[in-house]
């Protein structure tokens, strides 16, 4: 309407600087090992808040629309992402053609009465239930194969047994395995491509992880698995992000050996480490690790 200002949109913001107060009754308590790791432990936070506005940034001027695409859209990934002197991981084996689930297929990855499992209905959108059961069944079997180096029946069982379990319970963790889970998938499951939307489903992720940043367990692990999407896509940036907040989160935690999972979650990580240094050529951060990421046979 003519003479009617226009809607304006606001501006981009500074983001607010997040304090945290440290109370100490003499100069001395600044060398206590509880307050060192408080300070650590926050600014760490801040440092990785940051950069995951930086790279949030970046995504919204890039096209929103990633599924949904033709082959040879979907190849080029993001334009602003930097290219890996590797290849990314393959998903060879993986080209069956897939058809829609119960979505109560999910449950077959059993809880437990003290780590009850998320209700995948009330946290995603109706028509991506049918798909989530094939996606993780695909996941799993990438996870055993390309990362565990081993896709025997007693892997296969650990993951269902432990793996699964501990994902299904923290909904960050979630997140991030069902992204990383549904980029693997996508050039398998054409139905898929116009139902999971990849953008959504990563803001979901950065959401739950910068809403509850953490050195506990799940917090690491999601922090690995997102640096294992963001190597599936070549995005240098977002990919140094994660891992150096895992680099720092572990460390936070008293290093690897201080993990749970009864030693698996230390497996899981020195095996994601070893494959992304195998494609992508980074430096591992975990070679020191007692742990080989290598056909084990347990993981106590």
């Amino acid at each position: 309407m003519p003479g009617t200002p226009s809607p304006v949109s606001p501006g981009p913001s500074e983001p607010a600087m997040s304090f945290q107060f440290v109370n100490l009754t003499d100069p001395s308590d600044t060398k206590d090992q509880k307050v060192r790791r408080a300070i650590r432990s926050h600014v760490t936070k801040q440092q990785h808040q940051k950069a995951e506005q930086l790279a949030a940034a970046r995504r919204s001027n890039s096209d929103p629309q990633l599924l949904g695409t033709s082959s040879a859209q979907i190849s080029q990934g993001r334009a602003h992402a930097a290219s890996y002197p590797l290849s990314r991981p393959t998903t060879s084996g993986q080209q069956s053609p897939v058809s829609p689930a119960s979505s109560s297929d999910v449950s077959s990855f059993s809880s437990t009465p003290k780590h009850p499992m998320i209700d995948v209905s009330q946290v995603y959108p109706a028509q991506w239930l049918p798909y989530l059961n094939q996606i993780l069944e695909n996941y799993l079997a990438f996870t055993a194969k390309e990362v565990l180096q081993s896709d025997d029946a007693p892997t296969m069982a650990l993951l269902r047994s432990t793996w699964m379990p501990f994902v299904m319970t923290d909904v960050a963790l979630l997140h991030a395995v069902l992204l990383f889970a549904a980029s693997l998938f996508r050039s398998s499951m054409a139905a898929h491509a116009q139902v999971v939307d990849l953008y959504q489903l990563k803001d979901m992720a950065i959401q739950a992880m910068n809403g509850n940043l953490s050195t506990k367990d799940s917090m690491i692990a999601t922090m690995a698995t997102m640096a294992q999407y963001e190597a599936f896509w070549r995005d240098r940036d977002a990919f140094a992000t994660h891992m150096s907040g895992l680099r720092q989160f572990v460390e936070m935690r008293g290093g690897l050996a201080a993990l749970g999972l009864d030693g698996f979650l230390e497996r899981m990580l020195v095996a994601i480490d070893f494959n992304l240094a195998r494609t992508t050529g980074h430096e591992r951060l975990f070679a020191s690790s007692r742990q080989s990421p290598l056909r084990q046979g347990s993981h106590g």
